[in-house]
């Protein structure tokens, strides 16, 4: 192909200069040297043909040799006076295997553009009709009366090349009026050209035997350095083409039929008349000549429409301009105002998608508002009622976390996002979403079921890898229980090892037996704001699923199961070479999990000292709550600022040089920030492990709480199970 490259504008250049330079040729030896060059330009034909043709094409590939070795027959009959019976006959079978060869090179490109239309087909038929009927009165009928043809075997193959051929030009006559790409342009412009010079060649053969020259020569020349000039093109097998009701083919049937209604006119005023082949062949030339120009005219006003309709398809940013060489006021101004008009369309369908998400947000914002003020407004009755005051604040919790993963989706969707990967256990991620979800909506009549084969583990950012699995459970639980209205189901997660051509990655598969998705619903399944039967949620949950797992290297897809037997998710991630030991068993259901009130000992923070500071005193009294659940073992200490706990650990790790310390500390606090504690600590080298807990966003923050000398970044709020994994 590099070699195509380079040649391909020389090879142009050569076949321009011939065509110009054949009509500078004398009288003197006209016959003669045309016939040489028409040789030697079917040998470049067969050469181009077998070393840029694709091995696939092998019907061009023989039609290019048959052509060639057919005129080489013809010629050494006619030229050198060898006019022996078998030489007519092989030079006959020859050109019955190129027009073959050549019309099974044409119907396969055709099958290529896809299915026809019914005007399409009318067409095809009727002007196979037509070729047909001046094959046979003006050269097959001539040919059999002047009783020059040897014997059946002649009778026989005039007949089947020139049937066949009629049919070819037929096809070629479509194809031109269809083909967008140079190469096949050029191509079926050359098929076109050889068979309106063959009418006329023909005649001159067969029956006047070759006894004069004919100017018709130049149209079979011509048409063959169409052929070379169509290889110096690309030869797309999906290559476009024009639909039947496009502007490309309206334009030429426009400017076409009005030259023939031209012709028409001279017909009728007896100014052109056909009495033989030779004045049909003339009549054909003017035909295709007029077919020629209406082609190029329709083609470039259809290019720069084509190009338009590209740009606004492919990138809708640019501005749409036109790039040949037929510019054209009213089209660019079209592209100008059709510019105009799309951004506008943007902009406010980005202000509804804006106004619709604030919607849905504010709605789900409210409730656990709703449900705290309740709560609030009937302390002192709950007080007396633990149970009823767990229950409460089990519903308050699973509303507040059930909107941190709306403001978690919104943010993924909305920001750059940058990940952090690394090889995770896929069993404990698993297990951790699962237990969200089994939190936040617990569902004991829906089992889970596991088939966990992979041998690698994926390479992840675990936080965000877990909101995508927890959102695909969430909408499997909506699918069984809300859409499907049933109480019990079940929801299947299998991992593979994906096969060797795919790469190295890891599959999950994660199914429900909820009713399947609308056929025409599963193409917008990741579109933005696209819901479908839930209850609430922000519309953005599976578009920035697809953004992240597009971010880790990998996808996410979506289908039906056969026979209705639910919807499945199929997640693809790229695998790392440490092999996964499935240290971790998944729950079997989606119950809640148990709620003992009785703090138990917690071996893993045991006689650690645990230090946190927050400006807020409401946060201080939660914090403190929440840290009971640590167990008998934990001393805990909290402050209002990061001075007052700097102070206390310098002076604590005085008495108790031996002391293990845990800082948990937020950013904003009023004075010293959390970083510059992190700083401070680092610096003095106190003895302790540094943690950040806040709400600022992951990807922002904690790179600059790392680089401080922190240990770990967690998402606030501060609690037990934030404390357990920072010590684990």
């Amino acid at each position: 192909m590099t070699m195509k490259k380079y040649f391909s504008p020389l090879l142009r250049a050569a076949v321009l200069a011939t065509a110009a330079g054949s009509l500078l040729l004398t009288k003197t030896d006209w016959s003669a040297r045309m016939t040489l060059t028409e040789n030697i330009a079917e040998l470049v034909l067969v050469l181009l043909a077998f070393l840029w043709t694709p091995k696939a094409h092998w019907s061009w590939k023989l039609a290019a040799a048959g052509l060639c070795a057919g005129d080489w027959l013809y010629s050494i009959q006619h030229l050198l006076h060898f006019p022996d019976e078998w030489l007519f006959l092989a030079e006959g079978l020859v050109f019955n295997l190129y027009i073959a060869c050549l019309g099974i090179c044409l119907a396969r490109a055709y099958a290529s553009a896809g299915k026809s239309v019914a005007g399409e087909k009318w067409f095809l038929a009727a002007t196979s009709c037509v070729c047909i009927f001046i094959t046979a009165e003006y050269v097959l009928l001539p040919f059999f009366q002047s009783g020059n043809h040897v014997g059946m075997p002649s009778y026989v193959m005039a007949t089947t090349f020139r049937m066949a051929e009629s049919c070819v030009m037929a096809l070629a006559f479509l194809m031109s009026l269809k083909a967008y790409s140079a190469y096949w342009f050029c191509m079926t412009q050359g098929i076109l050209l050889l068979s309106v010079a063959s009418v006329a060649l023909g005649y001159n053969e067969g029956v006047l035997m070759g006894q004069s020259p004919t100017f018709h020569e130049y149209g079979w020349l011509w048409g063959l350095l169409l052929l070379i000039f169509a290889q110096t093109w690309p030869q797309d097998d999906s290559a476009r083409w024009s639909r039947w009701d496009g502007i490309r083919v309206r334009l030429v049937w426009l400017i076409f039929l009005f030259n023939v209604a031209v012709i028409t006119l001279l017909f009728s005023l007896k100014i052109l008349l056909i009495q033989d082949a030779y004045q049909v062949t003339s009549l054909l030339f003017i035909v295709y000549a007029m077919w020629l120009i209406s082609n190029i005219i329709a083609l470039q006003l259809a290019l720069g429409v084509q190009k338009l309709l590209e740009q606004l398809r492919l990138d809708s940013g640019a501005v749409p301009s036109q790039s040949h060489f037929m510019p054209i006021y009213e089209i660019d101004e079209f592209a100008s105002r059709l510019r105009e008009a799309y951004a506008k369309i943007e902009l406010q369908s980005a202000m509804a998608a804006v106004g619709q998400t604030a919607a849905m947000l504010a709605h789900d914002v409210r409730k656990p508002f709703a449900m705290l003020k309740s709560v609030l407004g009937n302390m002192d009755s709950m007080t007396k009622d633990r149970a009823a005051l767990e229950k409460s604040r089990g519903a308050v919790e699973r509303e507040m976390t059930q909107v941190d993963a709306m403001i978690a989706d919104i943010m993924d969707y909305s920001r750059a996002v940058k990940l952090e990967t690394k090889p995770e256990n896929l069993t404990i991620m698993l297990d951790s979403a699962i237990a969200r979800i089994a939190g936040t909506r617990p569902q004991p009549g829906i089992l889970l079921r596991f088939e966990l084969r992979h041998s690698r583990k994926p390479l992840a950012d675990a936080p965000r890898l877990g909101r995508v699995i927890s959102n695909i459970l969430d909408n499997a639980v909506e699918a069984i229980t809300v859409i499907g209205k049933k109480t019990s189901g079940g929801i299947t997660i299998k991992s593979r090892d994906a096969a060797a051509d795919e790469g190295a990655f890891v599959k999950i598969a994660i199914s429900n037996t909820g009713p399947a998705i609308a056929e025409e619903d599963l193409p917008r399944m990741f579109e933005t704001l696209f819901t479908r039967g839930k209850r609430g949620g922000t519309g953005l949950g599976l578009a920035s699923a697809k953004k992240i797992m597009a971010l880790h290297g990998g996808d996410i897809s979506v289908r039906n199961l056969p026979g209705d037997a639910g919807v499945e998710f199929v997640l693809r991630l790229p695998a790392s070479g440490e092999p996964e030991h499935n240290c971790a068993t998944p729950p079997g259901t989606l119950a809640a999990p148990s709620t003992g009130s009785k703090p138990s000992e917690n071996p893993t923070a045991a006689g650690i000292i645990v230090l946190a500071c927050d400006d807020d005193e409401l946060s201080r009294r939660c914090t403190a709550m929440e840290l009971k659940n640590l167990g008998t073992g934990t001393e805990t200490h909290i402050f209002p600022g990061a001075e007052e706990l700097l102070a206390f650990l310098r002076a604590d790790t005085t008495k108790r040089p031996d002391a293990r310390y845990a800082v948990f500390t937020d950013q904003n606090m009023g004075g010293m920030s959390g970083l510059e504690l992190v700083a401070t600590l680092r610096r003095e080298k106190l003895p302790c492990k540094v943690f950040m807990v806040s709400n600022e966003p992951k990807s922002d923050f904690a790179p600059k709480a790392l680089a401080a000398g922190a240990d770990d970044y967690f998402k606030g709020p501060l609690d037990a199970d934030i404390v357990k994994k920072a010590l684990k």
